[in-house]
């Protein structure tokens, strides 16, 4: 009929979402209010156990990361393997760098087998076990102007749109 039906209420206004699927189960992710998840697209709930809140939801290697955390913006958090409900305090990771205060996380990817991390004057790839560096000095400034495409990720950054197909990232515009 043309309107829009809330199918859940309570959520801070003026806050964007971002959404991630495991597990047949979509996850939602504000930065302010706790994540929430569905399996139907119409009921929502809290996500179990006691995920981080977080700016960023995005699935890699059977497990939900949780990108840029209320009050640890440079932290990623993941649940345990084959799960979206159980969350160990050991799977933590800081995203840190040398470049000062408020260079946070920007948003995240999958690309050629690794999880891509963009704060917002650095690159970093995670592959469950090492946190390499990318690029130091460039990062994502738009975080939905991420987009992966076969085995290229594409970005918008402070230098011009940038791409990786896994390592070193250079400007092609």
């Amino acid at each position: 009929s043309g309107t829009w039906t809330s199918s859940y209420t309570g959520l801070t206004t003026g806050k964007e979402a971002t959404f991630a699927t495991h597990l047949d189960t979509v996850i939602m992710a504000n930065g302010t209010d706790v994540a929430h998840k569905s399996t139907d697209g119409t009921t929502w709930a809290n996500l179990g156990g006691t995920p981080p809140v977080a700016k960023y939801a995005v699935t890699f290697d059977n497990k939900v990361y949780m990108l840029n955390q209320t009050g640890a913006t440079s932290r990623m958090q993941w649940s345990d393997d084959g799960t979206i409900e159980t969350w160990t305090a050991a799977n933590i990771q800081d995203v840190t760098t040398n470049i000062g205060v408020g260079d946070q996380i920007t948003g995240g990817t999958v690309n050629n087998n690794a999880l891509l991390i963009f704060k917002n004057y650095s690159t970093w790839k995670w592959d469950t076990y090492e946190l390499k560096t990318l690029n130091s000095t460039v990062g994502c400034r738009a975080p939905k102007s991420i987009a992966t495409i076969d085995d290229w990720t594409f970005w918008l950054s402070h230098k011009g749109v940038m791409a990786t197909n896994g390592g070193k990232p250079f400007r092609i515009s």
